[in-house]
């Protein structure tokens, strides 16, 4: 009788789970149903007579309709996934005002920014490193378990491999961006410069600051990029983690 009894509620424990499990389905997927209609709705809602959803609209138009001041000749329109347009500063000029920062170790103006892009900005493709980094980011490239090969940086700044070993497929990316066609920028500071896309204002910004789990902060137009690396102060990441992050973005 107990063996039975046992048996019994053995069957009972697994037709509760089971409910359960179903019961648990049920929900999500009504869940999941509700909040794909809830943004449905919502996309329906959106008033497509906004300036903002205008074939034609002009940057003096989305400037006036977000409150934007910046000069106009900064900015240019881009689309979203749903047609809206929005207004942004120009991805050439965040590039030479982050690298502008980069030479003179301060902020610059615009001005400043295409003057000292123009002549210093490297011309050849590869990965150029700042002069004041070069022997903190050899260290970390030499010095991480998710590399084999070694590194130097050449009397132009760029880096080179020295010896390869056995390769890791971190290693395979680095040689790959050594050898593209991009030209690529290195440097290693928490602080970068940037355009505030509605005052036009060049400022300071420490990426660091806003999240230390952060490894990068990079500036991209057409092959050039620019790419400052965390200084890592608190230690919140390992080397090996800011590598990988650093090449799933310039692959």
């Amino acid at each position: 009788m107990d063996s039975n009894k046992k048996k019994l509620n053995k069957k009972k424990v697994i037709l509760l789970i089971l409910i359960l499990i179903v019961i648990i389905l049920v929900l999500v997927k009504l869940f999941s149903s509700n909040k794909q209609d809830t943004f449905v709705n919502e996309y329906e809602k959106v008033d497509k007579n906004q300036v903002s959803y205008k074939d034609d609209v002009t940057v003096e138009e989305l400037k006036k309709d977000i409150s934007a001041t910046g000069d106009t000749k900064i900015y240019e329109i881009k689309e979203e996934f749903d047609g809206r347009k929005i207004l942004s500063v120009k991805d050439t000029i965040k590039l030479k005002v982050s690298f502008a920062g980069i030479i003179k170790n301060s902020m610059p103006n615009l001005d400043e920014a295409d003057e000292i892009f123009e002549k210093n900005f490297p011309k050849s493709d590869g990965i150029w490193v700042d002069e004041n980094s070069r022997e903190k980011i050899l260290n970390l490239f030499n010095n991480s378990e998710v590399t084999n090969s070694k590194y130097y940086i050449n009397d132009k700044g760029y880096l080179k491999i020295k010896d390869k070993n056995k390769q890791t497929d971190i290693d395979k990316k680095i040689e790959k961006i050594i050898k593209d066609n991009k030209e690529i920028v290195f440097c290693l500071s928490s602080v970068c410069y940037i355009v505030d896309d509605l005052t036009g204002e060049i400022m300071d910004y420490d990426f660091e600051q806003m999240d230390q789990m952060q490894s990068y902060k990079f500036f991209e137009d057409d092959n050039k990029m620019v790419v400052f690396i965390t200084e890592n102060k608190q230690n919140q990441l390992k080397n090996d983690e800011i590598l990988k992050d650093l090449f799933s973005l310039v692959e």
